[in-house]
């Protein structure tokens, strides 16, 4: 978990201590409360040594439709696959808020480096057991659609709410010249909508985490290398590999080498492809999520955030090529066609 403010409390009555209690079927411990993020969609704690054998434990305070995505996740998925995942132990629903507590492992570690190769060769391994091992469970398990369609309705949905927000009065002319671009650039995206697709269907659908970032990566030092450790599993569903991909710097030339054992003609210009494509699938569903912001009287931190994302889509446009891909995958086993 990403460390938003260095701050401890020793408490037996803190809320996430409360919850706990009814996980562990005992009286409410007085235990060190460390604030790992703090932010009005999510809250995230480190509760020092209520774990198995005297570990930690995360506290994630989160709406309830993402709480039970993840503990579905957890359970359906996850303890199927031959990778390690931190353990889940359980949830808790607030009483009159429509949020629910959950309970995971600390997975310890640091926090993910693509700067540091051996690293990115490790996340390359791992996902390319996650992506061989996961498309089977994709198709036994309803999973939400994390294909082209869905970031194609996070662009429909951000981009409407951005022009619908433009007449705001706490709108500088600067950030409307900001959102206007923003705006232009998701029809430029949408104007490569079918080059997109194609190099998608170029690709078998599996399971994908969808959500990979240095903040919730951990690594893990053993005797013969590091090990990955994803968390904040409540965005993963069913698509094509490129969202996943697009985690910054994997070493494609390793997930090739590796994912060509089940996926016979991988080769590093599709891969390379279904990054860039991830990269813009990102940077949709950020906008999509960051424009709901822009309804509130609180509007400095998402157009910090829109700035960013608003250089960052051009070129991430403009790095797609949309020439035919070539070949297609459409004749291995277990390809399942995605839906434009």
């Amino acid at each position: 978990m990403m460390l938003d403010a260095a701050t401890r409390i020793h408490s037996a009555d803190h809320p996430a201590l409360r919850a706990w209690s009814e996980i562990a079927e005992s009286a409410s411990p007085r235990a060190e409360v460390e604030i790992l993020k703090d932010r009005s969609a999510c809250q995230a704690y480190r509760l020092a040594g209520l774990g198995p054998v005297g570990s930690n434990v995360i506290a994630k305070r989160y709406p309830e439709s993402k709480a039970l995505a993840e503990f579905r996740i957890y359970r359906n998925v996850l303890r199927h696959l031959p990778l390690i995942s931190p353990q889940h132990y359980g949830l808790v629903k607030e009483k009159g808020t429509g949020l629910y507590w959950a309970f995971f492992e600390d997975v310890g570690g640091t926090p993910y480096s693509p700067a540091v190769a051996e690293q990115t060769m490790e996340a390359a391994r791992w996902l390319a057991v996650l992506h061989a091992s996961g498309r089977d469970v994709a198709l036994d398990v309803d999973l939400p659609d994390r294909g082209p369609r869905h970031y194609f309705d996070c662009l429909c949905s951000g981009r409407n709410r951005i022009r619908q927000n433009l007449s705001s009065t706490l709108l500088s002319d600067d950030d409307r010249k900001v959102l206007t671009a923003l705006a232009a650039q998701c029809d430029a995206v949408e104007a490569k909508r079918e080059c997109i697709e194609a190099w998608c269907r170029n690709a078998p659908e599996t399971f994908v985490h969808a959500d990979l970032h240095a903040a919730n990566i951990h690594v893990r030092p053993h005797l013969h290398g590091v090990t990955l450790v994803p968390f904040d599993w409540e965005s993963a569903g069913c698509g094509v590999p490129a969202i996943d991909l697009a985690l910054e710097g994997v070493n494609l030339t390793a997930y090739c080498a590796i994912a060509r054992q089940v996926w016979p003609g991988l080769d590093i210009e599709v891969a390379s492809a279904l990054s860039k494509v991830g990269k813009i699938f990102q940077l949709l569903e950020l906008v999509a999520w960051e424009s709901k912001g822009l309804e509130s009287e609180w509007i400095r931190r998402p157009m910090k955030h829109m700035r960013y994302y608003q250089a960052e889509l051009s070129r991430a446009s403009h790095a797609i090529d949309c020439t035919p891909p070539p070949g297609s995958y459409e004749h291995l086993p277990g390809f399942t066609r995605v839906s434009a």
